[in-house]
């Protein structure tokens, strides 16, 4: 199973992400969290950030994910980049594939910004930032849509919107 858990920078992919495994973790102990940050990290982050390197980084995450679900290790994915044609190859490559997008508007993201990714890119300090100065590409037909303009406490309640959809569909050959 890969649940891939996409949207921009700051949209709560990898909180949400880090809540459904400790979540599941204990009951499905083949569980593997993989971050997008992270994955560049222990890869050596040779790719940079224009769209054309994203893409090809999240080609590779994705072929990574493909790896560990061909040997039955269940995979939570939080990448900012899917690709159309990564959908559509997710969705025949995987035996369960499960996409979630964490919609929030730009505004609620500048106001947040954590890593002070957007604030950088409107002063021109950064370039390359996915619904700034690049165009961000949402999934076309995700599994589930998760609006998080809302200055929640916590993610905790989507986790379990995304378990009903996965759960709903666990005997489903694919949706």
């Amino acid at each position: 199973m890969l649940i891939w858990i996409c949207g921009v920078s700051g949209s709560g992919k990898t909180t949400l992400g880090r809540l459904l495994y400790n979540h599941l973790k204990q009951s499905m102990p083949n569980l593997f969290l993989l971050d997008g940050d992270d994955f560049r990290e222990a890869v050596g982050d040779v790719l940079g950030y224009t769209p054309e390197e994203r893409s090809r980084n999240a080609h590779r995450i994705a072929r990574f994910c493909h790896l560990l679900e061909s040997q039955d290790i269940h995979v939570i994915c939080c990448a900012v980049t899917i690709p159309p044609d990564l959908q559509a190859l997710n969705r025949t490559a995987c035996r369960q594939y499960y996409e979630v997008y964490m919609q929030v508007s730009l505004d609620t993201l500048i106001r947040r910004d954590p890593k002070s990714l957007y604030s950088r890119c409107l002063r021109g300090e950064l370039r390359n930032l996915p619904g700034v100065d690049i165009e961000y590409h949402p999934p076309a037909s995700p599994h589930l849509v998760l609006d998080n303009n809302e200055d929640l406490p916590s993610l905790d309640h989507f986790v379990g919107h995304v378990l009903d959809v996965v759960f709903a569909s666990e005997n489903s050959k694919r949706i």
